[in-house]
């Protein structure tokens, strides 16, 4: 195999769209610790959330996966969502990815502010070892339950770890917000179980859905969602995803679950739809930071 054709293996099976996933949930902690956007510790860690963190979990997952996704039709190079099978002559590289990626990801928590470093580098450490628990043997995703129980708190150590980053401890202050997006993503996990029913059940898989149904599995992801809209009562964005997330989830269980694939894009569309909605006025701010650096710069110098 060419290096070429390698390195085209090495990004395709991080899935390049959950390189802006795992930075989501680290930006939610960061916001919700009222942490600067203009300081540049922040970006390391944000940066080892992209294609080093998607190669520990997404990666290594599509190794330990083979038998499963060679079953699944919804498996392409095109596919976005759902990635393509991976080769198993790649599979030695994609490993070894992964691991050169866990101790970049551990090291970032070095950038962290000196009066909570300990922390974040704990709960990066606890988010590693979920991913590769989640993927690799003792492959937590073959656990009914535990599977959507791992993912959410994955998440929730992501939040944690932008939550720590601004300086602010978990011993004094819970992030709240952190802790209901997990609670929403645990649900959307189980979404994903129902959505992989067929090729899971005929790998052998014991997922939740195909371990209770897919029905039922569907069933707890909009008891999940329901009751944070209960708790959040709209005051933040998890409340309004949930919110989506519910009316999207009652439109999979339709037809005995025959509209869940459109469900399950439409659920991804939502998130990404709020997320933008959410971090465009500050995406905005640090562009005005920026030009208003650059224009400075060209009347102090004379030129940009």
């Amino acid at each position: 195999m060419s290096i070429r054709e390698s390195l085209v293996e090495l990004v395709l099976a991080t899935r390049p769209i959950m390189w802006l996933y795992f930075p989501v949930n680290f930006l939610t902690g960061y916001v919700e610790g009222k942490g600067n956007f203009l300081q540049p510790e922040p970006w390391i860690q944000l940066l080892m959330l992209t294609y080093p963190f998607s190669a520990i979990l997404m990666g290594v997952n599509s190794v330990y996966d083979y038998e499963t996704d060679v079953r699944n039709l919804r498996k392409s190079p095109d596919s976005a969502f759902h990635g393509k099978v991976l080769h198993p002559r790649f599979h030695g590289p994609v490993l070894c990815a992964a691991w050169i990626s866990t101790f970049a990801a551990i090291s970032s928590s070095l950038w962290a502010p000196l009066c909570t470093r300990h922390e974040n580098m704990v709960v990066m450490t606890l988010a590693v070892a979920l991913s590769w628990s989640y993927s690799a043997p003792p492959r937590f995703k073959d656990w009914p339950i535990l599977d959507s129980v791992c993912t959410g708190a994955l998440c929730f150590f992501l939040s944690c770890a932008g939550f720590t980053f601004t300086g602010r401890s978990l011993l004094e202050e819970f992030p709240y917000y952190s802790a209901l997006l997990g609670i929403c993503i645990s649900g959307v996990q189980l979404i994903t179980c129902a959505d992989d029913y067929e090729p899971d059940l005929a790998a052998g898989m014991k997922t939740t859905a195909t371990v209770c149904g897919k029905m039922c599995a569907l069933s707890i992801a909009l008891a999940i969602h329901l009751v944070v809209c209960l708790v959040d009562q709209g005051s933040t964005i998890c409340g309004w995803y949930a919110l989506g997330g519910v009316f999207i989830i009652a439109f999979g269980m339709c037809q005995d679950g025959k509209r869940l694939a459109l469900a399950y894009h439409l659920i991804l569309i939502w998130g990404a739809f709020l997320t933008t909605v959410y971090f465009f006025p500050r995406a905005l701010q640090l562009l005005y930071h920026f030009l208003s650096l650059l224009l400075e710069g060209e009347g102090k110098y004379g030129y940009i």
